[in-house]
């Protein structure tokens, strides 16, 4: 009877965490395969469709147009006054970031933990959010960002 306990809890554990690469990549397809995308927003495959665990059972999906590199050419104020080279240089620098730090259009990511998703608080339908229920197997909610 002790044998069988630590295989029941493998066992019960593997069906209400997804935890390998392999189950990860199967609950993504699972998830676009039943997501309906709003009327604005744009297909799938013009998203970076990035995934994390948001609680026991649950999925947060957060799909992003990825933003292109900054260009140099496109004016810069800060403070009233034209950008300085350097300032240019940490613009660059941190669009680098931003684009390196989420799955790039057509592509999947699964992040270790919610906070890794990517954070943008409007965007319209260049940014949707899904839930989904692993055990319920259904997308509970899908819906592009606000404005600002």
């Amino acid at each position: 009877m002790k044998a069988l306990l630590p295989i029941f809890l493998l066992a019960f554990t593997a069906a209400s965490s997804p935890a390998s690469a392999s189950s990860h990549d199967e609950l993504m397809q699972e998830i676009e395969s039943k997501v309906t995308l709003p009327p604005r927003a744009q297909p799938l495959k013009a998203y970076g469709q990035n995934y994390a665990q948001s609680g026991p059972g649950k999925v947060l999906a957060i799909y992003v147009i990825p933003p292109q590199p900054y260009d140099k050419k496109i004016s810069c104020v800060t403070g009233g006054k034209p950008c300085t080279e350097s300032d240019v240089q940490r613009l660059i620098k941190d669009r680098e970031a931003e684009i390196a730090s989420q799955a790039r259009a057509g592509e999947r990511r699964w992040f270790e933990s919610v906070a890794q998703l990517p954070e943008i608080a409007d965007g319209g339908c260049s940014i949707i959010t899904v839930r989904y229920d692993v055990q319920a197997k259904r997308v509970l909610s899908v819906g592009c960002n606000g404005l600002a």
